[in-house]
């Protein structure tokens, strides 16, 4: 009988070391199980959007991805990493979650272009996908506090993922119809506030880094981090 992998992401033990150590320490990082798929949401010309003034819709949209997985996850009773990027998601699911959250999203997709005329690119692509492509995508769970944890991942193949959709790769969620299964955002919210800067000629910017290229992690933490 197949060993079920449903719930290695709650099974995965919290780490309880600050953030760069955890990442200096391969050996806490295991592999995401060959059977788990990575579902992804990227808004298309967000930063056009952005650049309008539609800040608010757009990380509404991409919370909405998030929520859509999650309460799916919930009622499965199964925990499952994600990361949120502004103006998309990243979601780790287990094979029984593949066909409710793709559907989700796609009708999550088509409410979108409904809605706010914005186009979310959706899709998925298997783990065992990314390991044949001799792609690395290993996790370790970072203990914030005695009830938050939040997952690290070390790695390309989640960026591997975003790519293909971003370079309208065939990651297909087509074979997976909206009306499959029903779009639950209960409990979305997207508080957004501007963030002032200290002087009137000044701006405040956020940055996505993607760092170390091909070199280990591990060999670009300074002590002290």
């Amino acid at each position: 009988m197949a060993i079920s992998t449903e719930t290695f992401y709650s099974d995965l033990p919290s780490q309880d070391i600050r953030l760069s150590e955890l990442i200096a320490e391969k050996s806490l990082f295991v592999n995401v199980p060959e059977d788990w798929h990575i579902l992804a949401a990227d808004i298309k010309n967000s930063s056009q959007a952005i650049q309008e003034g539609r800040h608010h819709e757009v990380n509404l949209i991409a919370t909405g991805s998030v929520i859509a997985i999650l309460n799916l996850a919930a009622k499965a009773k199964i925990t499952v990493p994600f990361f949120f990027g502004g103006d998309g998601a990243v979601i780790l699911v287990p094979e029984k979650l593949l066909e409710s959250g793709i559907s989700a999203l796609n009708k999550h997709r088509a409410n979108t272009d409904k809605n706010f005329g914005l186009n979310l690119k959706i899709g998925h692509i298997s783990v065992a996908h990314i390991y044949k492509n001799n792609i690395e995508l290993i996790i370790s769970k970072a203990k914030i506090n005695d009830v938050f944890s939040i997952p690290v991942v070390l790695g390309s193949g989640l960026q591997y993922a975003e790519n293909l959709i971003k370079e309208d790769g065939d990651i297909s969620y087509k074979n997976f119809p909206a009306d499959n299964f029903p779009l639950d955002l209960d409990g979305m919210e997207c508080k957004w506030n501007k963030i002032n800067p200290p002087e009137e000629n000044q701006e405040v910017i956020s940055l996505v880094v993607s760092g170390c290229g091909k070199q280990e992690p591990s060999k670009n933490i300074f002590p002290g981090t």
